[in-house]
């Protein structure tokens, strides 16, 4: 698009610049973790890049960082817990859901009886 192009489409633009690079270096990316990725830094864990939660299409700064600030406090026990501490949303949610983030994690504290 050239000089049509977005602030946000230029952005993203740098963003596959920088991972197409990291790939040429033979770098592999690790998926976010709650309990091993930053809020906006990538990090290394065992020589692999760690995606940072506002790396996520879809989340912002402030939704990364009480994500992990309230995970650093005491780590979660249910989604619905998650919902109540932070400041995501369901449509947050549903994107950190899809990378796999709160795998392991039941919706809600309630015994189900049947």
């Amino acid at each position: 698009k050239g000089k049509n192009a977005t602030a946000k489409e230029l952005s993203d633009y740098t963003v596959l610049e920088v991972a197409y690079e990291v790939y040429c270096r033979g770098l592999e990316f690790l998926p976010p973790s709650l309990d091993r990725s930053e809020a906006l830094k990538f990090t290394v864990e065992d020589g692999k890049l760690v995606m940072p939660f506002a790396a996520i299409n879809g989340i912002g700064d402030s939704a990364a960082i009480s994500l992990v600030e309230e995970y650093r406090k005491k780590p979660f026990d249910t989604l619905e817990e998650v919902m109540k501490r932070t400041k995501l949303n369901k449509t947050t949610m549903n994107y950190l859901k899809e990378y796999g983030v709160f795998d392991g994690l039941s919706e809600t504290d309630q015994l189900s009886m049947f």
